[in-house]
């Protein structure tokens, strides 16, 4: 009789083999449970709202949340029976709602993957995210910048100043910072030219040899050497002023006098 005819379903390369008996289901609240769908025996009552559900959840390949970190979420994590990805196969598809990517199952081994194109195919595309265009290697990098470095052949408009280090800097910006640096504004940072007071030293390159260069310390020190000078009270100390006649050719030649006196030793 056609009633008792048993319905024996395979998957495509014949792994899975699904027994159902009539007037039975396989399925959550079957005798058993083989998939995430159910699969009717002949002559079971009320199959037609699972039936539909199994072409909903195929149709949106099984959308859920995540449960644990890159695994759809379960009846018991959701809550209710019937719910979820309880029994994944290999090849099934899940759309993760969390990352909102799409999955493959691939086995107890490797569990969920996340479906993406053939390497061969990413290296010679590119894709817009908005409208899904897809552009050639060529295309892609003829209208976008390469992130490794490249050069635009218009102006790029930033939204805002700078305000980290390496923040690309805006006109204004620079323009402002230039300013007040001239200007002794905010930032203050350089000497004005038409004269200025600084608040620390101002080290030279070397001694000057121009009459209007800077000099630096060890110039002056070293042109105002007065270990073989005498002050004109030291002088008068040490030698005996004749404003007429030589007395002795041993006057120091470095005293310090008006000019015309002549300084001579004393003892």
């Amino acid at each position: 009789m056609a009633e008792s005819k048993v319905y024996i379903i395979d998957n495509t390369d014949g792994t899975i083999r699904i027994t159902v008996q009539p007037k039975t289901y396989d399925g959550v609240d079957g005798i058993k449970s083989t998939t995430d769908l159910t699969y009717f025996g002949n002559s079971t009552l009320d199959w037609g709202e699972r039936v539909n559900e199994n072409f909903l959840r195929l149709l949106e390949n099984f959308a859920t949340e995540e449960g644990d970190p890159e695994t759809p979420k379960t009846s018991e994590q959701i809550g209710r029976d019937y719910y979820g990805v309880n029994k994944p196969i290999i090849g099934q598809l899940w759309y993760n709602k969390t990352k909102e990517s799409l999955y493959t199952y691939n086995g107890t081994s490797e569990g969920w993957v996340r479906a993406t194109f053939p390497q061969t195919y990413l290296d010679n595309r590119y894709f817009r995210r908005d409208g899904g265009e897809v552009y050639t290697r060529t295309e892609s990098e003829a209208r976008y910048v390469n992130i490794t470095g490249d050069a635009m052949t218009g102006f790029l408009t930033l939204h805002a100043k700078p305000t980290q280090d390496l923040h690309a800097a805006t006109k204004e910006y620079v323009d402002d910072e230039i300013e007040a640096a001239i200007t002794g504004g905010a930032s203050g940072l350089f000497v004005n030219v038409s004269g200025d007071t600084m608040t620390g030293f101002l080290t030279l390159h070397a001694n000057p040899t121009n009459n209007l260069h800077a000099a630096t310390k060890q110039y002056v020190d070293s042109k105002t050497d007065l270990t073989n000078y005498y002050t004109k009270n030291q002088a008068d100390a040490r030698y005996l002023l004749k404003t007429s006649h030589w007395v002795s050719y041993n006057a120091p030649t470095n005293a310090q006098g008006v000019d015309g006196d002549v300084w001579f030793q004393l003892g």
